[in-house]
């Protein structure tokens, strides 16, 4: 890990050129903030990341799920700013994903953003993937927010998002098979379920037969909603202290623990 934020500010230093970008208006309700912030979420397939001050997003870019996350968001970085006229130097605050999710992708976003918060001497706020999933909702009230973990398992958490953006836990985060979630929430009747991008679980969750039960369509850049879940009181850390949230352990460790 070391090496590798050692490697991202040599890389952070040198970004530079310029790049055609499309410029996203999203109609959310952020709440008011005079910083820029840049939001990058590695945690979900593909990754995005996504720029604001304020109440206006000046951008957002979602990733390749095909290709590599630590290339793709520093390229993307460098866009964002560009396409707005700025630099690294002007960004007051970074906001990340730090799981659960993919190990290989937090370890990627949660490496660059120390690198970048270090490097630039700005604060860094450390964002739970399933808060910011949560918030994609649109809505507030009680939210099971789920994401792929593989395995037709997935990451999920019941969470409660207020009318002002903050947010309560209402379980632990959890790593299980969706219909074991499914017959965990079926003495609640009225919940919103909230997921990312290339995953659907539509038709599993609806046929659980609750007429109070609503699918939101899945997020599309879940860096919006990091930024978002930041600005309503997001948790803040530093570079040294910014760690990953697995919730479950990698495949290494778990052939680590059957070894005799």
């Amino acid at each position: 890990m070391p090496l590798l934020v050692s490697f991202l500010h040599y890389v952070i230093a040198k970004l530079a050129g310029r790049a055609q970008l499309r410029v996203i208006h999203f109609p959310l309700s952020i709440i008011h903030s005079s910083e820029l912030i840049l939001g990058i979420d590695s945690a979900t397939r593909g990754g995005s990341v996504a720029l604001a001050r304020g109440d206006e997003i000046l951008g957002a870019l979602e990733g390749d799920p095909t290709g590599t996350q630590s290339t793709q968001a520093l390229g993307q970085i460098r866009e964002i700013l560009d396409a707005n006229g700025l630099t690294l130097v002007d960004v007051d605050r970074i906001a990340v994903t730090i799981g659960p999710g993919s190990f290989t992708g937090l370890r990627i976003g949660i490496a660059t953003a120390k690198g970048l918060a270090a490097t630039l001497g700005c604060a860094v706020a450390a964002v739970p993937t399933l808060y910011a999933v949560a918030r994609s909702a649109g809505v507030p009230g009680s939210i099971v927010a789920l994401i792929p973990a593989g395995r037709n398992e997935v990451f999920a958490q019941r969470l409660r998002v207020n009318v002002d953006g903050a947010i309560e836990e209402l379980t632990p985060p959890d790593h299980l098979p969706l219909p074991q979630l499914i017959e965990l929430c079926g003495g609640i009747e009225s919940l919103t379920w909230a997921s990312v991008a290339g995953a659907n679980y539509t038709d599993a969750v609806m046929a659980a037969g609750f007429s109070n039960w609503h699918v939101t369509p899945p997020t599309v850049n879940l860096a919006v909603n990091v930024i978002q879940v930041a600005q309503a009181g997001g948790r803040e850390s530093t570079p040294t202290d910014l760690t990953a949230m697995y919730v479950r352990l990698s495949d290494a460790e778990l052939k680590l623990r059957c070894q005799p």
